[in-house]
């Protein structure tokens, strides 16, 4: 809105579901709010304004939008206008109210909107409604491209057949705030809700809602065949859930089991859903920032709210309730399981290298060093603090779960938030190497390991977009265009392991004397210690010795794979394999790039997908055969015995 003050009334649509309709007022003076929210006036404005779209570098804006919204003028000379913020994308279309409350359907034809390409930034769709020369009240404002999609989800055909061609075995929704009832309605009835409790109420003001409900994460899943993490909000009191589990697996009658028919599926969710996890909040337990507005996390509130869900007449083994803890804090670990004795698992984000520093920089000659020190991180993490937090959880008699993890490369001199950064080096740097494969195949060796050695079975990598804070974190997709796909080397690696996890995870041993390579660094479970000059301590620099080649190996029936990372960045590495049994129908495919630090950005600036999936012919599969691994590469093998 172009104010910070919500101006609402309580003059409402016949027959509507809400409590109050917008008031977009041009005869009161705009106020700005402070932090306390004291308004001060600004001076009157001709105009006032809704906005809503909003940004996408996915979607194609441009074709034929479909405009709804429910209007009232207040004053005979109030006029209000559909258009988009500048007029660039359509002209300007009157809306044409009166003295009475009426919905209006808009067709607005959008064209010369660029998505992102080489050298292209995608453009934003800003579709307001200005209201002039009075008081005019609006309702129920939606924006919805015309076209029919083939699946049944409220998600566009593009992101349902990118998220298919990753192979999830998983699908995990963040939301924070806002009631159990609401999280559970179509989005339109939703209240506008937020994580952060620094800004004032307004989308201008980066308060905003979850474009989608719960149910539509349970029906992406559903069409997916996966199994589905949703945050259910991290204040509740015991009726909300009550509503929950009726929602999930109540029958008509109940009023749950009716809001889940009412929205068109009759079936339980219970029935219908593999597993359904149940987080509170979202980092109910990080007390930073808007992460206050994630949940509540005192000591038997989270045991109140799981004993609940257990004891719902409603409730299935394959509803899985999550605390969760900071990363590698122990205490907080020990503290947490010993209230909450009903929680089934215990959910961390361990995400690797924190804060890089410029000493950490003038450390590495190359940016192979620096890969290499990457590379070798995770698994020290592993054999040092993830061990402290498995003795922890063993203690409790829990399983560890991952709500989400990838690399974390912000804070300190990066200075994330900052364009101009005092020591820009660090942030290249880790640039530079997070859009390679050997991020990629580091990320993933690192995932596969936990399921390997901390007994894991629920890892959530995070995430499908990205570019966070002026880095290339978390991302694992370009463009999700049918045509004009594009995945980074993180998301081609994700798709290649989760087609080779099935069944059971078996051991592979590896021979005597294997290859290897050396990185220096400051890895997890060193000790701190003080720089000349330097505010603060470093983490000490260690050399760290680890195999070129990692291997994992699945089971399901006759059906067998295998996964093989060779973390050797110029070397291709031959691998002789000792199978247990003869193979046929072998398959192999592999991420592979000309040189390790190839990557698919669009600012390559020719329009090519440098890294990709690629089919490996391989000769008859049996003991005794070789496989050669490409230097800084991913491959899968996939057989029946």
């Amino acid at each position: 809105m172009s104010t910070n003050v919500a101006l609402v009334h309580d003059d409402l649509f016949p027959q509507g579901f809400g409590h109050s309709a917008l008031l977009l007022d041009t005869t009161k003076e705009q106020m700005k709010l402070d932090k306390e929210g004291v308004g001060t006036p600004t001076g009157k404005f001709d105009s006032y304004y809704m906005r809503g779209i909003g940004i996408s570098r996915f979607v194609d804006f441009n074709g034929k939008w479909i405009i709804k919204v429910k209007a009232k003028a207040l004053d005979s000379g109030a006029k209000l206008a559909l258009e988009e913020k500048g007029c660039k994308a359509f002209a300007p279309i009157p809306v044409p109210i009166t003295g009475e409350w009426k919905e209006y359907t808009l067709t607005a034809e959008v064209s010369g909107k660029k998505m992102a390409g080489d050298g292209e930034k995608a453009e934003s769709m800003n579709v307001q409604l200005t209201a002039t020369g009075g008081r005019v009240l609006i309702d129920d404002f939606t924006g919805t491209k015309d076209v029919t999609y083939k699946n049944p989800t409220i998600f566009n055909d593009d992101y349902v057949e990118m998220l298919r061609s990753l192979k999830l075995g998983i699908v995990r929704q963040l939301m924070m705030g806002g009631t159990m009832e609401e999280r559970l309605s179509p989005w339109i009835e939703m209240v506008r809700s937020t994580n952060d409790l620094t800004k004032p109420a307004g989308p201008i003001n980066l308060r905003t809602s979850c474009s989608w409900s719960l149910p539509d994460v349970y029906n992406l899943a559903e069409h997916l065949g996966t199994e589905v993490w949703g945050s259910i909000p991290g204040t509740l009191y015991p009726e909300d859930v009550d509503l929950f589990m009726e929602y999930l697996g109540g029958p008509a009658g109940t009023k749950g089991g009716d809001m889940r028919i009412r929205h068109g599926h009759a079936k339980p969710y219970t029935e219908t859903l593999k597993k359904i996890h149940v987080e509170i909040g979202n980092e109910a337990w990080n007390t930073m920032f808007g992460f206050m507005a994630g949940g509540y996390n005192g000591a038997d509130y989270w045991e109140d709210i799981f004993s609940r869900i257990k004891k719902s007449p409603y409730y299935k083994p394959n509803v899985i309730c999550h605390a969760a803890g900071q990363n590698y804090a122990t205490d907080m670990t020990d503290r947490v399981l010993k209230f909450t004795p009903s929680a089934d698992e215990y959910a961390i984000g361990p995400y690797q290298i924190h804060g890089l520093v410029k000493e950490d920089v003038e450390g590495f000659k190359s940016d192979a060093d620096f890969a290499k020190f990457c590379l070798i991180y995770p698994m020290k993490s592993v054999e040092t603090v993830m061990k402290k937090q498995m003795d922890t959880i063993k203690k409790h008699g829990k399983r560890f779960s991952i709500y989400e993890m990838s690399w974390h490369m912000t804070g300190e001199e990066i200075e994330a938030n900052n364009p101009t950064p005092k020591f820009p080096e660090v942030r290249e740097m880790a640039n530079r190497f997070l859009v390679t494969t050997p991020a990629a195949i580091g990320h993933f060796n690192h995932m596969l390991r936990l399921v390997r050695d901390c007994d894991m079975r629920t890892l959530c990598h995070f995430t499908f977009s990205g570019d966070y804070f002026n880095v290339r974190l978390w991302g694992s997709i370009l463009n999700m265009s049918q045509g004009s796909e594009r995945y980074r080397p993180m998301g081609l690696v994700l798709a290649l392991v989760n087609e080779a996890m099935f069944g059971d995870m078996i051991t592979t041993e590896h021979s005597a004397n294997q290859p290897s390579f050396t990185g220096t660094g400051g890895y997890a479970g060193n000790k701190k210690v003080e720089v000349p000059g330097k505010k603060g301590k470093v983490t000490e620099k260690t050399e760290a010795t680890w195999p070129v080649v990692q291997s994992y190996a699945f089971k399901d029936g006759a059906k067998r794979s295998l996964i093989l990372f060779n973390f050797d960045l110029e070397k291709a590495r031959a691998a002789k394999l000792a199978l247990p049994t003869a193979a046929k129908s072998v398959t192999s495919k592999k991420v592979a790039p000309q040189n390790w630090q190839d990557h698919n950005e669009y600012t390559m600036g020719d329009g090519k997908n440098h890294v990709s999936i690629e089919e490996v012919k391989l000769p008859a599969l049996a003991s005794g055969a070789t496989v050669e691994l490409a230097p800084a590469s991913a491959q899968i093998i996939i057989w029946n015995e």
